[in-house]
């Protein structure tokens, strides 16, 4: 009888060598785009992430999208700036609870207008805005008219369409500062923030008590 033998071909297997963790590569990189889609965090920066990893990710996307990390030397801020949504550039500011986790981001239009603008270009802002978020989350739990002037007040969201899942509530609206109105797009973490909001009334009540000693 003829005997078989396996044939080896050194080129092929060279090759089959050098494919195979190109492969791998490609496949985690299927898996690491899907990471970028997600709906609790930022990019791949999931809430509940640590505040010098947060940087660490904020970092390598400052170089990928040409935008700007700014990092507070006195004052413990973090925020992207010229971050392109949509074609459009934002500021981000990104927020950390008393654990340093990250919680929640703000999606913040750079260009506030006067109040002669507000039922016009500001209006165009929130509603775009608004648009990216149904792309993003799907139809908002409820939305209501664009706020008139009286409705608006400094240092809050007064909102115009609202989110809200098990994990995360988003908003969208105007906010004001010095008499002037921007578009502004909120996302936070349910538990975290529920964590953080006692952790700080806690502290509040502590310093309550303490402060009936002092007189």
């Amino acid at each position: 009888m003829k005997k078989i033998g396996l044939v080896f071909n050194i080129p092929y297997l060279l090759t089959l060598l050098v494919l195979f963790p190109a492969c791998i590569i490609v496949l985690w990189c299927f898996a690491n785009n899907s990471l970028a889609q997600t709906k609790n965090g930022f990019r791949d920066i999931s809430f509940g992430t640590k505040k010098e990893d947060v940087r660490a990710s904020l970092q390598r996307i400052a170089l990928e999208t040409g935008s700007e990390l700014m990092i507070g030397k006195y004052i413990d801020v973090t925020k992207l700036w010229h971050y392109s949504i949509g074609g459009k550039e934002y500021l981000i500011e990104f927020f950390f609870d008393h654990k340093d986790r990250f919680y929640c981001f703000e999606i913040i239009w750079p260009w506030p207008e006067t109040a002669d603008y507000l039922d016009s270009v500001v209006k165009k802002d929130v509603e775009f805005l608004t648009d990216i978020f149904k792309n993003k989350y799907g139809n908002p739990t409820s939305c209501k008219g664009f706020p008139s002037i009286l409705q608006i007040k400094s240092g809050a969201i007064a909102s115009v369409c609202k989110w809200e899942t098990a994990e995360i509530t988003a908003f969208t609206g105007v906010m004001e500062e010095e008499y002037k109105y921007y578009a502004v797009g909120r996302v936070l973490d349910n538990k975290l923030f529920d964590e953080y909001w006692d952790h700080k009334h806690k502290k509040q009540s502590e310093k309550a008590v303490k402060g009936a000693k002092d007189f």
